[in-house]
């Protein structure tokens, strides 16, 4: 089968079939220090190649770190896979003339991770060029759930209580695929100021004048219309993009762009 399509899920219409794309590429380069400093290096080329002068990437350190998984347990060592995005990152803002800053991941099914993800954005926060902004929570929304995923959810809302007293920035997945009340909850109980995607609040256009008046961010892509075939995206992005339109980037997908490459 063509390696793009394994790797693709457009016409699937599902986060979670996404989520089973990276499953297939993401153990390829998993622990290969030298690549992913290499395609953190060629992220600022594409970047740079569309114009793009400032970027603040996502990713999850232990995802890509040897031994982990998205349903493993066990500990797994994060620092090499920053250390190795971060010099990538620093070569190709020298050589492309890009700023890029970088965002770190919770993995929502792996809450033994949420302490050390907030800890390590709070100690390399300073650490700059290419510093840690913020952090964020990836991989679906079930966390947010407190009653029927209690075990996601207290790890989660715990580490993001004390990245709020660190004064770290937070943006969370929310509303995407889940209900508007996400959105609410990433607001209100994790302390988000930038939410992702979050087009399921279209319903609830109330909250979305208060969120209007409170300068919250949603950043949202088109190409979400051809991912989640979702009827209303397309007519949801042009609403939002009246109070606020944020376009950002993922380091996975320079990963799928490179591993296809010829």
């Amino acid at each position: 089968m063509d390696f793009s399509k394994l790797t693709s899920c457009r016409g699937k219409h599902s986060l979670h079939e996404m989520i089973k794309a990276f499953e297939i590429f993401t153990p390829i380069v998993r622990g290969n220090l030298d690549l992913i400093e290499q395609m953190a290096f060629d992220f600022c080329k594409r970047q740079a190649e569309q114009n793009i002068v400032y970027t603040e990437v996502r990713y999850s350190p232990h995802l890509l770190a040897n031994g982990g998984t998205l349903n493993g347990v066990g500990k797994v060592d994060p620092i090499p896979v920053l250390d190795a995005v971060t010099k990538g990152l620093r070569r190709g803002e020298v050589e492309y003339g890009v700023k890029v800053n970088q965002l770190l991941c919770c993995i929502a099914w792996r809450p033994d991770w949420a302490d050390d993800v907030v800890r390590i954005a709070h100690e390399r926060r300073n650490d700059v060029p290419c510093s840690i902004v913020g952090v964020d929570i990836a991989a679906g929304e079930e966390h947010f759930d407190k009653e029927k995923f209690p075990h996601l959810y207290e790890p989660h809302h715990r580490a993001f209580k004390r990245a709020r007293e660190l004064g770290l920035n937070v943006t969370l997945h929310a509303g995407e695929v889940g209900e508007s009340e996400h959105v609410k909850r990433a607001i209100e109980e994790y302390g988000a100021t930038r939410i992702g995607h979050g087009y399921r609040i279209i319903h609830d256009t109330k909250f979305m004048e208060h969120l209007r008046k409170s300068n919250i961010h949603f950043e949202v892509r088109r190409c979400d219309c051809q991912i989640y075939d979702y009827d209303f995206i397309s007519g949801c992005i042009i609403y939002l993009g009246h109070y606020s339109y944020y376009v950002y980037s993922t380091f996975y997908y320079t990963c799928r762009h490179v591993l296809q490459a010829p």
